[in-house]
């Protein structure tokens, strides 16, 4: 037999398994039998703790993205709920298990999971009523905000009207649901009021005229103070108020209740492990001293190669990780030797592989100035959107076309502003219809025509923004007329 570590240390090894292996097949089979029920209760306790916590991080990212989900406004379906409500079965039913688990109530847990069983009931209540309520809202053309939206666009058609007040209207309503401040429903309401005035007194406007706008201007401010209403009531953008933060009082309060549940249980199980464990003690203290012995024999045969190789792995590092042959002479175990020259190949490796890195890096920041020069030299306005059409980048011809500063594009720009439609809402991405004719507008509100060519920006299948390029058209326009 080859004088190799592994064979010497399988011999060993095997010798010492089977003395180990009798010792502990004597002791374990009463040991296991005794507390495997008592075992398997704790278990049951902490994998409900786990489904329950697993449950709450399932409606946390529904409440976080589904909220603006449209599939799930359009179908009222949801991976996430399903997977929701399949947890809450599988969770009543671990409940069900352990109330008729007679150690159960042998380790005073009974009434502690009556009370789990109360206030998980009353969670599931609490998420069905907050899924209901964001069904009310809606998103996009569904619930509250779809009426609201669906208001706003009929007075955009009305000729008539100075559209500035609709736009600050739509700005301000996209502030409240973008960054949900309160000054923004004040805001909002202040300035339907003095739209209404103005509609009222304008002379232009017929009466039949002034009738229907100002009843579908009342309508959209009645949809949108529901909007803040259902907001409020819900609470997922105010977590100090709402059905919400009633929803994370009761998370905490079962994560309290699981803690006392489990804290009783560990105290039960150590009471009936006691006797148990003196037995075991006696018995572990003689198997210990003979396990020292037989260890420290073992030890000092066979860590020996394995001390000398890390002595000269060290020495290696201390060298700044150049190569020495004459330290490999020094090992006559096989298995060391073969493990210093893998761990020399391994450091040569790591040593390309990060060079490799950094050229792949320096290549990728090398590209990225090139993008951004070559932008910043085209002779048309390039610029790049969020999924809500607020300026992430634009170039440096496109601060020229509309005077904006890159630091107030950095403060919040969105595209509604610069651009206007004769023919009803901007719509971006849609690569097949080709460019679109728009009304620029810049920062001193000049105007000038305009062509936008405009494409989607996806990451990881989602939609991420928008990218385009705008063309003033102002002389293509005069030479036509």
């Amino acid at each position: 037999m080859k004088k190799t570590l592994r064979n010497t240390l399988l011999i060993w090894f095997l010798g010492f398994s089977v003395v180990l292996i009798l010792v502990f097949i004597a002791f374990n089979a009463l040991y296991i039998h005794q507390k495997s029920r008592i075992t398997n209760v704790i278990g049951q306790i902490y994998e409900l703790h786990l489904d329950v916590q697993k449950d709450f991080n399932i409606t946390d990212v529904f409440f976080t993205y589904e909220t603006s989900n449209l599939a799930f406004f359009n179908t009222r379906e949801s991976a996430l709920l399903e997977d929701h409500d399949q947890r809450v079965e599988g969770i009543n039913e671990t409940i069900e298990t352990l109330r008729h688990n007679s150690m159960v109530a042998r380790m005073n847990l009974l009434g502690a999971v009556d009370s789990l069983a109360a206030d998980f009931e009353t969670y599931v209540t609490s998420v069905d009523q907050i899924i209901a309520l964001i069904l009310v809202r809606g998103f996009k053309d569904f619930g509250v905000v779809g009426k609201m939206r669906a208001f706003v666009h009929r007075l955009e058609r009305f000729d008539e009207l100075d559209q500035r007040y609709v736009l600050n209207l739509r700005r301000h309503e996209k502030d409240y649901i973008i960054r949900n401040e309160q000054q923004y429903v004040g805001k909002l309401n202040d300035l339907g009021s003095s739209f209404r005035e103005m509609i009222t007194e304008d002379p232009r406007i017929s009466r039949n005229r002034k009738d229907s706008i100002v009843i579908i201007l009342d309508n959209y401010l009645e949809e949108f103070n529901n909007l803040v209403a259902v907001d409020r009531q819900i609470g997922l953008k105010t977590p100090e108020s709402g059905t919400k933060s009633q929803l994370d009082e009761l998370e905490i309060n079962i994560e309290k209740r699981f803690n006392q549940v489990i804290s009783t249980a560990e105290s039960r199980k150590t009471v009936l492990f006691r006797y148990l464990e003196i037995f075991y003690i006696f018995s572990f203290l003689v198997f210990l001293l003979v396990s020292i012995l037989l260890s420290r024999m073992i030890s000092g045969y066979i860590s020996a190669p394995l001390t000398t190789l890390t002595s000269h792995i060290r020495k290696l590092s201390e060298n700044n990780l150049e190569q020495d042959d004459q330290l490999e002479q020094n090992f006559s175990n096989y298995e060391t030797s073969v493990l210093y020259k893998e761990f020399r190949s391994l450091i040569e490796q790591i040593r390309q592989e990060k060079e490799d890195l950094n050229k792949v890096q320096m290549a990728l920041i090398e590209n990225e100035k090139k993008y951004r020069q070559l932008a910043d030299n085209l002779p048309q306005s390039v610029f790049e959107t969020d999924q809500f059409g607020n300026l992430t980048y634009v170039n440096s011809n496109w601060q020229k076309s509309f005077f904006y500063t890159r630091e107030e594009v950095r403060d919040g720009v969105n595209i509604i502003t610069i651009l206007k439609s004769k023919n009803g809402p901007i719509v971006l991405g849609n690569e097949s219809a080709g460019p679109t004719e728009y009304i620029a507008r810049r920062k001193d509100g000049t105007t000038f025509p305009a062509l936008v060519y405009t494409n989607r920006i996806h990451r990881d299948n989602k939609l991420t923004g928008f990218r385009g390029a705008i063309i003033d058209i102002s002389d293509r326009k005069i030479k036509m007329s």
